[in-house]
């Protein structure tokens, strides 16, 4: 990371830290299954979403994971 390699993109090592620091700044249920962090084109973002949704289909459904991504995936109550 954080060097050139003939694709017109390059990376800095921070960007890893930084999603991260994003994604768990957000709300529960805003909190993206997958998040693509280096710069430029994303073709893959379209397969992406439809893998995630797929996932998130199958272990949703699951009585062992099922209520794990309920929770994730359902906004906190406002605080009192």
């Amino acid at each position: 990371m954080g060097t050139e390699d003939g694709s017109g993109r390059s990376a800095d090592p921070m960007d890893v830290p930084r999603a991260i620091a994003e994604i768990a700044m957000l709300p529960a249920a805003e909190r993206p299954l997958r998040r693509a962090i280096h710069p430029g084109n994303k073709p893959q973002m379209a397969i992406n979403r439809v893998s995630a949704e797929t996932q998130l289909g199958w272990v949703g459904q699951s009585q062992a994971w099922g209520p794990a991504v309920e929770a994730v995936l359902t906004p906190l109550p406002p605080s009192a």
